[in-house]
């Protein structure tokens, strides 16, 4: 027997007009189209809903992800990168947490913490 060539969308439409021609056994036609009984649920609710558009597939990617640092914050650190590389790359040896130490202590601080003041 050779394989049937159905598209999932085209799957999905087959099933909703044969839900809604035959008004039989909702758990028989769910079983003769090889899917689960929520699954079949899930396409007439959707197709209820949005019509033809609900049955797409939709992506799985999530809306927000949780922690993700916002884009002009991303952007501010991607310029802050390649403005400290093009600066060492000059020549200095001075590293980027020396250079940090530099600008956010005061003179009368030690620059090593073991160093006394």
């Amino acid at each position: 027997m050779p394989w049937r060539d159905v598209k999932p969308m085209d799957e999905k439409i087959l099933f909703i007009a044969d839900h809604l021609r035959e008004p039989g056994s909702f758990s028989q036609l769910c079983e003769r189209y090889g899917i689960s009984r929520k699954t079949g649920y899930k396409w007439v609710e959707r197709y209820q809903t949005d019509g033809l558009e609900g049955l797409e597939e939709r992506s799985r990617r999530p809306h927000a992800v949780v922690g993700e640092t916002p884009y002009p914050i991303r952007k501010a650190i991607i310029e802050l990168r390649r403005s400290l590389s093009e600066f060492l790359c000059e020549g200095s040896h001075t590293t980027i947490i020396e250079f940090d130490r530099k600008d956010s202590y005061d003179d009368d601080r030690p620059s090593h913490p073991g160093q006394a003041a």
